[in-house]
């Protein structure tokens, strides 16, 4: 690839991501929003603390509260630096770091399609297929992890490929990064170990050269992570995840909001019974692999990719990064898999993403060989380009993008009517989405009943609370469709779908 190829290829990703972001004036969903409020108190000089709660699970029991014990910093550090050079702490500012990242993952895919191939034309391919990404096509320049597990991806692969000294280091960083961006990408770097060891003790490779390429791996691993697990472990008690072991227990999805924590323990875990439990996950791995195949792969690509895989699958950084991925599979559809079916396994699959292209661009050219229709190669990137305009148009017009940030400044501007300071915390369905949009300190409304969720409001000095009718499953389902007092909750009015309330504190 000349320095010409990737310097278009650059534009074309950059302005293509570019241009969906100029239709998204918010981040759009509760994990952007969460890396997105996480940038602006970053940026305001209050470092790892947030004023809002989205989850219960560490068992918090005041606001400000330490921040990224769930989800992870990268993508609020991302989003902080572009809000301080620019001295703004504005949604447009936020996603520049994200945009420039879109703009990388063109060159960078096309990179690695030429390493991989020696062929120019597949590194184009590859490169407009990064570009035109499917269904990660509209959520690449929002303020989430999509473009930052892309374009390490990327680098992952290239390293692999190279004859840098050292490049084991180099690798160990990448991984480190991953592993700030979002906490199972840890499972990058013990399948890594676990490669590593495997060559040394199966294939007999020299053992101190595999006891060295360890070492490099946990060294840039470890110079990443290292203050960031100190953090966690001064700050949470835990070296990764704040919730502990909670989350290994949910019986639901809506598990996650539980008050108290507590209650999500072994033993209602084991009560919901052995049958249950494995039910549950082989839906979920079985839903999983569906989705690898039609959102990951995409459907118009399956055929390339089976094609390409027979080929591809002898190199050893292809067979690494798809026992990679069957692993994240396994390990989210068996301990995680109320969150791993709602679109986590999805996000994190992204770090394979740049690999299933390179398979798809190998098939593509098996299969158009074989039709005797090499010239029209270019029609599956054609055919991408369209897909990902439809997919984008889905997302941002179809599924009402902008619905929490239209709603939450209606209902800021209603109880501000109602005299509410800005220190009074209200109760939502996106807390950090509330926060982005109106500096309020936000908790989430717990899955529980009325009296439950008043006893929350309590604790943490809540003012009103919003019941939103996309968020009312049970218990909830009981009480908040009403538009009327109840009790200690005084209705003031109703936005859109959202029915707001006043809690008559004694």
């Amino acid at each position: 690839m000349s320095r010409k190829d990737l310097v278009i290829l650059f534009l074309l990703s950059f302005f293509f991501t570019l241009l969906v972001g100029l239709f998204q004036h918010s981040p759009g969903y509760i994990d952007a929003d969460y890396y997105y409020a996480g940038g602006i108190r970053l940026a305001q000089g209050y470092g790892f603390t947030e004023t809002t709660l989205w989850n219960y699970l560490d068992s918090p029991q005041s606001l400000p509260h330490a921040s990224h014990g769930y989800w992870y910093p990268l993508a609020s550090l991302l989003a902080a630096l572009g809000m301080v050079v620019t001295g703004s702490t504005s949604f447009a500012t936020a996603k520049i770091g994200f945009v420039l990242l879109g703009g990388l993952i063109g060159p960078l895919m096309a990179l690695a399609g030429y390493q991989y191939s020696g062929s120019r034309q597949k590194g184009w391919l590859a490169g407009l297929l990064g570009i035109f990404s499917g269904f990660y096509s509209p959520f690449i320049s929002t303020t989430d992890n999509y473009g930052v597990c892309i374009v390490l991806g990327c680098a992952l692969f290239l390293l692999f490929g190279s004859n840098l000294p050292k490049k084991y280091f180099y690798i160990g960083l990448v991984i480190g990064l991953l592993n700030l961006a979002r906490s199972d990408s840890l499972l990058w770097l013990g399948t890594l170990l676990l490669w590593l060891l495997w060559y040394g003790l199966v294939k007999k490779e020299v053992t101190a050269a595999v006891a060295g390429k360890i070492g490099w791996v946990v060294l840039g691993y470890g110079l990443v992570m290292a203050p960031w697990i100190a953090r966690n472990l001064l700050v949470f008690g835990s070296p990764f995840s704040a919730a502990g072991d909670k989350v290994l227990w949910l019986t639901n999805y809506y598990d996650t909001f539980a008050w108290p924590a507590s209650r999500v323990n072994l033993a209602t875990f084991l009560a919901s019974g052995w049958r249950e439990i494995i039910t549950v996950r082989a839906g979920v791995l079985w839903t999983l692999i569906l989705n690898g195949l039609f959102a990951q792969v995409g459907l118009l690509n399956i055929v390339w990719f089976i094609l390409g895989f027979k080929k591809t699958w002898t190199e050893k950084r292809i067979r690494y990064f798809f026992l990679s991925w069957v692993l994240l599979l396994g390990v989210m559809g068996v301990l995680f898999p109320y969150a791993a079916s709602r679109g986590s396994f999805f996000h994190a699959s992204a770090t394979v993403f740049p690999v299933m292209v390179i398979v798809i661009v190998e098939g593509v050219w098996i299969g158009f060989e074989k039709l005797r229709i090499a010239r029209y190669v270019w029609t599956v990137a054609l055919a991408a380009m369209f897909f990902s305009g439809y997919v984008i148009y889905q997302s941002v017009v179809i599924k009402d993008w902008e619905r929490f940030n239209r709603v939450y400044i209606s209902i800021e501007e209603n109880i501000a009517l109602d005299g509410a300071l800005l220190s009074e915390t209200i109760m939502v369905a996106n807390p950090p989405g509330y926060f982005a949009v109106t500096d309020r300190p936000a908790i989430i409304v717990p899955n529980e009943n009325l009296d439950m969720i008043l006893s929350v409001a309590g604790k943490f000095d809540a003012a009103y609370i919003v019941f939103d009718e996309k968020y009312c499953q049970l218990p909830k389902q009981e009480f908040c469709f009403k538009a009327a007092s109840m009790g200690d909750l005084v209705y003031l009015t109703s936005v859109e779908d959202t029915h707001i309330y006043k809690i008559n504190k004694k």
